[in-house]
This record gives C-alpha cells, structure tokens and sequence, in this order.
C-alpha cells in the first residue's frame, strides 16, 4: 500500500492476462434523442414541401436541438470506454484520464451480473452489470460501476470470464484472510463472522453447512444431509458469490464429514428444481371466472330466446368451469420436477415418482429448434428417464425456451457421465454394454450394422485404436475411422442414451479428458472436437 492508505497502480503487482475493453451503452434519452431529432427535422422538411412555412421552422428547431441535446448528454457522461485490467493484486480500470487502481482487499463489496445474450437462439455475447464497493455500504454510490455488452465476435471477450473468476477469486481470498482475523464479511441480506453465517434472523453454524452451490439464478446452501436447501439468496446480491467461495473452502477442509453426507441415504441434495410459478396458479380461478362469466351472459340471452338446448350447454359450462379448473390448479400446485445428486423425482396429481440413477436403463435429451417464417420461435426441450424395471414408470420433462438454459446444460451432463460410469462398470464386468438401440460397446471395440442403402448392413466391429475423430452435422454424430474420409457410423444425438454413450466413448478414447459438448443446434456447421487421445 502507499503512504496515505491508498492504492497505486504499481502497488497492484504485475497484469496478469489480457485487458478488456466496454463501451458505455446508449442511455435512454440519448437514444431518442439521436431518433426523434433527425425524424422532426425530415418532418420540418414535408411541412416545407408543403408550404407551412410556420411549422416547418419550428420542427426543424425542434429537432435539431433535441438531437444537439442528446448528443451533449453523451458527452457529458464522459468517455466511453472502460478498460479492465487484471494484476496480481488487484484490478486496474481506465476511463480517458483517470485511473482507479483496486486492491482486492480495498473491494468490501461487489455485485457481479454477467447474462448471456442470444439472437434468434444463437449466443452473441455477454450484458455486463458490475458494482464494487470500498465499504460495506450497498446502499451508497459503488466506486466504480460497468455497464455494457461484450460481443463474443470481440477479439477480448475471452478475458472476461478470466476477469470475472478473477474479481471473485481475489476478494474472497481475502475476505478469508480477513475471517481468520476475526473480521465480519458483510453481503446483501447476510453476515458471515468466526464459525457463524447469519441470513435474516436465521443463524447457520458452519459446521452445519454441507454444500454451497449457484443454481438457477439463486446462491443455495444445504444444511447436513437436508435434500432441499434451508439458505437462499439472489446470485446478484453483493458478495453472493464471494460467500459461496468461502463457504466451499471451509467444506472442503471437512472432505471427509462431506462425503459421509453424501454417501447417505435418499436421493441426495436438489441440484435442479421446477415448479409452476405463483403467476400462473393464478390463472386457473381467473379462466374460471371468465369462463363462468362468459356463461352466464349467454344463459341469459338463451333464456330471453327460449333455446333450451343452448341454455343447458351454458349451464354446462358453468357447472364444469370450477371443476376443470380447479383439477388443473391442483395438478400444478402438486407439479414439481426435481433432480437430486442420485437420482430424479417427478410429483403431479396422482402422486409421485422417483427414479435412482443406477436403477436408470436409458436417458434421453432432445433439443428442437422452432422457427415461423423464418424467425426463430423457440427450443423445445424433452427429457426422458427409463427405468431398468419395466413396470416402474419413466419420469419425462419437456420445456419450451427461447435460449440456452445452463441449469438444464449442467442436469444433462451430471445424469450423463452417471449414466456413462455404470456403462463403462458393466463393460468391464461383462466385456459388452448396450449404447444405442443399434450400437453397442465391446471390450476390443465399437459394434454396428456397416451403412447399407437397402436391407440391413453387417454386423461390424471397429477397434478403438481404428478410431479417428468425429464430426457434428445437423444433428448428427459422425465417427470416421483412420484412414477412411467418410463416416462409417452415424447416430443422432437425439436417440435415447447417445449423451451417456458419447461421455462414456471420451472416457475410454482418453481417460484423462472430457468429451467436447455437441453443439445441439441443428444447423450449426461441422466440427472436430476430440480429446487427444482420439487422433
């Protein structure tokens, strides 16, 4: 530190990565400003045209000095870009002429909102919402605050995920520094001080917590060998995520307890929920009503024309209204689908089903893209549970979404690679696993039916060693041996169990690496993407 208790820039230590570079987005009134002036000036010009010469002058005023007005409010916001740097001790950020050097133990506070952007369901970038604090007063003005987009065209928008890792890595190791020596660490809603965490006026000792986790949008923390979180918080609040890197570090020094917890019985920790939304319980009494409503006026003009007939469809309508409705909000207040560290649990209105993960036979996800005249619509996502026993019930999940959904992303590769363990454990106990309905695994190598234009192929065996790399085309896994250009196998990856099989084919290929992700856009071009091993 220097004289005075302030930071300077050489007192941050050596950059460490690249910069990044954020432009100030355009403000509200700037942007119609820029608008609004040009229109009215255009305006002031037909109104010329057509001989007013009155109105023509005073829109031309007009638009010029809202578009003169707009662009000084530009100004006067400053320059527009903001540049981060990373250093060993700190952060660095430049804005024209001033400098803000940060020490990670000068940020006290620090509310970290990075959000995906998508276009037509396809990722452009990154909308950035950041705020850092030298006191722990989330109240008062951050000391410094980033607004912006970073497009991932953007030759540095790599660095942002180093940056933010980073920010939250470098604060909370000190904060963990700063516990040791019997310091408080304050967040928004919560306190964290010696061996207790307070949220509300609900107090956690530490020994208690097993697990800290960020999922769906919501900082969770489990209390002991509990299924559903007892501690939440938004994931924006300042300090969230430092709080869940400081409560893992403390678990970690108690690996052995964790693992006790989870060995226990139960299906284990929720680790992706969904429920109906209050919104649209609501609906169910409101479409009641309305239907009622809609009805009985028409009850009502059906007895003024004696049409017995329809006034009894009336009478049956509102009779059935309150009923149906009221079956479909209970089937939505009893909805809840969930997946826990063992295995999954759907509950509905004729009660609930749940299903281990080494009970599972199959496990199937499909992702389709929607389009209307050539917009895009939407992604339907469906998954799929089986059971090994035949007369239990599968367990089926399906929603509509217009972009990524991480949480989704992250449940079908925890279910996947449990999958693909008990496949590669029966491999080796019984020399031979089913992956596909037409594909198998064998302990010299991979057996298929060879591609045939008519009638069924024979039956062929390609070594592992034999095997080259892979491509993804619409949809499509394709495998080329060595020395062949073309696929000789072909499966699509929205047949049951491909994910489990294709996590399983990496871990024998190159047990060291994880399988590069499919792309599940179906039109997105082919790629090769195999651990090293494979080539």
């Amino acid at each position: 530190m220097a004289e005075g208790g302030r930071t300077k820039a050489e007192d941050l230590g050596r950059p460490a990565g690249d910069s990044i570079t954020i432009k100030r987005p355009w403000g509200a009134l700037e942007t119609t400003g820029v608008i609004f002036g040009p229109m009215l000036m255009i305006l002031g010009f037909v109104a010329e045209m057509n001989g007013a010469r009155g109105l023509a002058l005073v829109l031309a005023i007009s638009g010029l000095l809202t578009l003169i007005a707009a662009i000084t409010w530009r100004r006067m916001g400053g320059p527009g870009a903001l540049t981060l740097q990373l250093h060993e001790q700190g952060l660095l950020a430049v804005r024209g002429r001033q400098r803000l050097p940060l020490a990670w133990a000068d940020i006290k506070g620090s509310a970290c909102e990075v959000r995906e952007h998508y276009a037509n369901g396809k990722f452009t970038g990154y909308f950035l919402h950041w705020r850092l604090w030298k006191k722990p007063d989330f109240k008062s003005t951050p000391v410094l605050v980033v607004r912006g987009r970073k497009r991932v065209k953007d030759a540095d928008s790599a660095a942002l995920v180093e940056l933010v890792a980073a920010l939250v890595t470098g604060t909370a190791e000190a904060w963990i520094a700063a516990i040791a020596r019997g310091e408080a660490l304050v967040g928004e809603g919560f306190s964290l001080q010696g061996d207790r965490l307070t949220v509300g006026t609900q107090v956690v000792p530490l020994v208690d917590i097993s697990e800290a986790m960020i999922t769906g949008g919501q900082l969770k923390v489990w209390i002991k060998d509990e299924s559903l979180p007892s501690v939440s918080l938004p994931a924006t609040a300042a300090n969230a995520s430092q709080l869940r890197h400081v409560l893992s570090s403390e678990i970690e020094k108690r690996g052995s307890e964790r693992e006790a917890a989870a060995d226990s019985g139960g299906l284990g920790r929720v680790i992706f929920e969904r429920t109906v939304s209050r919104g649209n319980l609501l609906g169910a009494p409101i479409v009641a009503v309305m239907v009622m409503g809609i009805a009985a006026l028409g009850l009502v003009g059906m007895l003024d024309d004696h049409d017995m007939q329809g006034a009894a469809l009336c009478i049956l309508f509102i009779v059935a209204a309150p009923i149906a409705c009221t079956i479909w909000g209970l089937w939505m207040w009893r909805f809840a689908f969930r997946c826990h560290q063992r295995g999954v649990y759907r509950s509905g209105l004729m009660g609930a089903t749940e299903i281990r993960y080494v009970d599972l036979k199959q496990f199937g996800y499909t992702a389709t893209r929607h389009y209307t005249n050539g917009v895009y619509t939407g992604t339907h996502i469906n998954m799929r549970f089986i059971p090994t026993d035949r007369d239990a019930k599968e367990i089926a999940y399906s929603k509509r979404v217009t972009s990524d959904d991480d949480e989704l992303d992250r449940l079908r590769d925890h279910v996947s690679r449990v999958i693909a363990s008990q496949m590669l454990a029966e491999l080796q106990t019984y020399g031979e696993v089913q992956w596909t309905h037409s594909v198998r695994f064998l302990r010299e190598g991979l057996s298929f039916r060879a591609a045939k234009i008519l009638g069924k192929g024979e039956l062929v065996t390609l070594p592992w060693e034999r095997i080259h790399t892979f491509t993804f085309h619409n949809g499509v896994f394709a495998l080329q041996e060595v020395g062949n250009t073309k696929p000789v196998l072909n499966i699509p990856i929205s047949e049951l169990n491909f994910f489990p099989g294709f996590i399983a084919l990496g871990m024998i290929m190159e047990p060291d690496e994880q399988p590069e992700e499919p792309p599940l856009d179906e039109e997105a071009d082919s790629l090769s993407g195999l651990p090293s091993g494979f080539n």
